[in-house]
């Protein structure tokens, strides 16, 4: 089973973002096909609730995911 950061940003994506990365640090460029990418995979979806047609993950990290914190920190809320 697949996770959704594994839909929205396969492996093959990433490892595109980061052949690209290096032609934007060159030459002073914003990454807009970075960016077409998101959008065409659905990612700048993700924190949209359903009902306003976003896939409504929450935005707030599981207990005691954050590290280096010496105790877990309660999950963030969207705002």
């Amino acid at each position: 089973m697949s996770t959704i950061s594994e839909n929205l940003l396969p492996d093959s994506l990433l490892d595109t973002f980061r052949e690209r990365a290096v032609i934007h640090d060159r030459e002073n460029t914003f990454p807009e096909a970075d960016l077409a990418d998101l959008r065409e995979r659905g990612y700048l979806r993700l924190l949209v609730p359903t009902e306003l047609g976003g896939l409504g993950a929450p935005c707030s990290r599981p207990h005691g995911s954050s590290a280096g914190s010496p105790r877990p920190r309660p999950p963030r809320r969207c705002r």
